[in-house]
Formats: structure tokens, sequence, C-alpha cells
């Protein structure tokens, strides 16, 4: 709680002296920090809510990017933001027929040192991305995925996100294959290192009929590192071995076995609740792993989780290894 406290008191300080904010990134910040306090209660909703205050007072209306570019290359105009830029990738998969289907990037790239978070920000807190792509035409279905996040320890707690730079792919199905394909996306994330800036940026990316390039380098590889789910995986990626929920008496918790096929170094596992709610960080308990190349991890169910409304559902858990990555959907009995 003090830990959570300080870093909440550390951002309301800093608040004061970070560019204004657009409206929509405050409105997010807001929501996000307020689920955040919420969960801790006392007085940390009452700073929480100062922060809002401030930050909502200093929001303005984001500024609409001119980028219409890249019909033959694929990439889009850079859009500048705080300690950020972003931009959007388009092009076909390389044994890809001129279909319906086509891939689509969320470029960004933060200054060294900083970050941006997963779809589950982590213990510590965060705004996760979120993107809109109401305004574009000529398409049918957009779903956006996520590559294998790496977990992020500062000073205040664990974060779930990316160091540096990442590509979010994006799977379109276009309407009409003789019409132009305009690509507009709201996007906003927040740019983050020992404060969290949400950024708004309006990206856009035009692609003519016929001019489908190939798909960009960063993106094809990107793509690689999404998790592949549990009835589609390869020889690298980790397999659950076993698993256990213990939802009752003083102990709750999770416990997993997971087979990655080696000593990976990078092993880690993200477990996301129903419908958004919190589920801890998990830990690795190498004294309890169950045989070489297979990895002990668990997670503590007995702070900041309702068993009774977790009872039944289904939790979806992300594992990240060295040379692979998968989802698995658990159901807590």
């Amino acid at each position: 709680m003090i830990m959570r406290t300080a870093r909440l008191e550390h951002m309301a300080t800093m608040s004061l002296s970070t560019p204004a904010l657009p409206k929509k990134s405050a409105e997010v910040l807001s929501n996000s920090m307020a689920l955040f306090a919420n969960r801790l209660g006392g007085r940390t909703v009452r700073l929480a809510l100062t922060l809002l205050f401030i930050v909502v007072a200093f929001a303005h209306e984001p500024t609409m990017s001119q980028a219409v570019a890249g019909e033959q290359t694929g990439r889009g105009d850079w859009q500048e933001a705080y300690k950020s830029r972003t931009r959007l990738l388009a092009g076909d998969m390389p044994d890809a027929s001129a279909g319906k289907e086509l891939y689509a990037g969320v470029e960004l790239r933060l200054a060294p040192k900083w970050k941006t978070y997963w779809r589950s920000p982590g213990e510590a807190g965060g705004v996760p991305p979120t993107f809109d792509w109401a305004a574009s035409k000529n398409i049918k279905d957009v779903e956006v995925v996520y590559p294998a996040p790496v977990r992020l320890v500062a000073g205040y707690g664990e974060n779930i996100g990316y160091q540096s730079e990442v590509i979010f792919p994006v799977r379109l199905t276009v309407v009409d294959l003789a019409k132009p394909i305009e690509l507009n996306l709201d996007f906003i994330y927040g740019a983050c290192e020992d404060i969290c800036v949400p950024a708004n940026v309006n990206l856009s990316l035009v692609l003519a009929p016929g001019a489908r390039p190939p798909i960009p380098p960063g993106l094809l590889a990107a793509l690689t590192r999404v998790p592949r789910l549990a009835s589609s995986l390869t020889a690298n990626d980790p397999r659950i071995v076993s698993s256990e929920f213990v939802l009752s008496g003083d102990k709750p918790h999770l416990s997993l076995d997971i087979a990655f096929g080696g000593d990976d170094v990078a092993a880690d596992v993200f477990v996301e609740g129903p419908g958004g709610s919190y589920i801890p960080m998990s830990r690795r308990v190498k004294d309890k792993d169950p045989a070489p190349g297979t990895a002990r991890f668990e997670i503590d169910l007995s702070k900041d989780v309702e068993l009774a409304d977790l009872k039944g559902k289904k939790l979806r858990v992300t594992i990240v290894g060295d040379r692979g990555q998968s989802e698995y959907e658990l159901t807590a009995n």
C-alpha cells in the first residue's frame, strides 16, 4: 500500500508540470487510475481523485495527423508525441493471394528507457492502449493482436508491457477490393518512465486499389511474437503440463507447471481475470520445479481478489519464453 501510494503522490506532483493532455487521453488515465485506486481504498482513492482532477483540468483535444501516404511502401508518416512517435504499417503476407484479408500494424517507438503497456498493465497500474478504427473506410473487421510482453520492474512495483518499441499487428478484412482502403486510427497509449503520460494521436494510411505492398519486415516479425493458442502450438512454444486452483482456505492460489523445453531464462507467465478483473503477478518458484525444463509458477490469490467472483470463470494465461509463446484459457474451479 505504501509503495503504491508513493507512486500516486509522485504522479500527482509531476502532472502539474507535464504537457497538456488530450481530452480522450485524460479520460483513459482517469478510468485507469480510478480502477487502480478503488482496489486500494482509503487515502489512496482520495489522492487518485485529486490527480484525476488535475489531469482533466489540463486536457485539450488532439490534433489530427495529416499523414495519408504509403500506397507503395505500406508505411505511413510518423506522428510525433511526447517521448514517442507512431505510424501505421500495412501489407500482404509473403504467401498470400490478393484476398480480402490484410495485415496492418501500429508501430510505436519510445525514447530510451521509456516503456508502454500491454492490454493488462500489471499490478502497479498503467494506461493500456486503445484502438478506435471507426473512421476507417472499406474495412469490415478489425482485430488487434498483441506480441508477447515482458515484465517491467520499477521501484513502485511491476508492470507488463514493452520497452523502447513495439508493433501491434492488426488483422483486417476488406469490403471491396476495387476501392481504396483507408485506415484511420484514433490511438491512445501511455508513454512511461517514472511517470506515465497518455498520448492521443490520429494515424492514417491509404492503399489504392491494386496497390497492396508486401508486409513490412518489422510487422512480420511482430506477428511471429504473438502467442499461439493451445490448439496451434509449435515445437518451441511453452506448454502447461498441469494447473491447480486453490480457492479456499487461508492460502488461495493458482499453481502452474509449464514445460519450456530447456533452461529458459526469459520464462514468464501473465494471467488476466474475467472481464478485466485484477489478477496478481505470477512468481517463479524454482525450488518447486517438477523436472528439468519445466518451471513452477504460482499466483497468490489471497489479496485484492474476489474469489467468489472468480469461481467457475475463465482466465487467460499468456506464457512467454526465449523460443516461443503461447496462450491458454483455464477455468477457475
